[in-house]
């Protein structure tokens, strides 16, 4: 399988595009949450890509972790899960590094700066997803500032920094949704309104 460096990490990138996710099928097929870093190889929009790595160490049991360089494959793989964070790079102006967090459909997400290197940026995509009924009940986006982006850029120093800090959080929000689960408190991510899909649910299920 072909493999490409990151610029200033030396770290082995697959283009999801063309590969299987990490672990095998019958893992994938008995986890409820899905991570996809979102990225490419120019610049910090390697974020995406660096923090799903860190992830990927997890329990597949608990969650599958996928990379894309084409936000439109979210398509082909949300409808399976219940719950999907996604990372993504941004140029909103922010403090470089900063991390934040969103619950779809926050209308923040509208205004965070994609970075731009993709076929659409991500929230055109969840809205597309949102029509087909392919979106998940619980869904969370995580953006990272970034600087450099474009075709021979190369990253930031600090985003090993960035990145690790990141997986940590979003890690830790895991572990913690999964031990609350064991406790039967709720678990589940409450949207700020009901996205169209779930409303047709709703009104089908009435």
């Amino acid at each position: 399988m072909d493999k490409i460096s990151c610029r200033n990490t030396g770290r082995p990138v697959e283009s999801e595009a063309y590969r299987e996710p990490w672990g095998c099928r019958d893992q994938e097929e008995s986890a409820t949450t899905l991570i996809v870093g979102i990225g490419s190889l120019h610049g910090d929009d390697q974020i995406g890509f660096l923090v799903a790595e860190h992830l990927s160490l997890l329990d597949p049991r608990v969650c599958r972790v996928r990379r894309t360089d084409a936000p439109m494959r979210l398509l082909d793989w949300i409808d399976r899960f219940t719950t999907v964070h996604l990372i993504d790079a941004c140029r909103s102006g922010d403090r470089p590094g900063t991390l934040r967090r969103y619950q779809w459909p926050d209308p923040q997400l509208m205004q965070c700066g994609w970075s731009g290197t993709h076929d659409f940026d991500l929230p055109t995509v969840l809205r597309l997803a949102d029509q087909l009924d392919r979106l998940p009940a619980c869904v969370t986006v995580w953006t990272i500032e970034g600087v450099t982006f474009g075709p021979g850029r190369e990253a930031s120093l600090a985003i090993e920094t960035w990145t690790r800090r990141a997986a940590k959080q979003i890690e830790s929000e895991l572990l913690g949704k999964r031990h609350r689960s064991n406790k039967h408190e709720v678990t589940g991510c409450v949207p700020h309104s009901l996205t169209a899909s779930q409303t047709r649910r709703k009104r089908a299920d009435a």
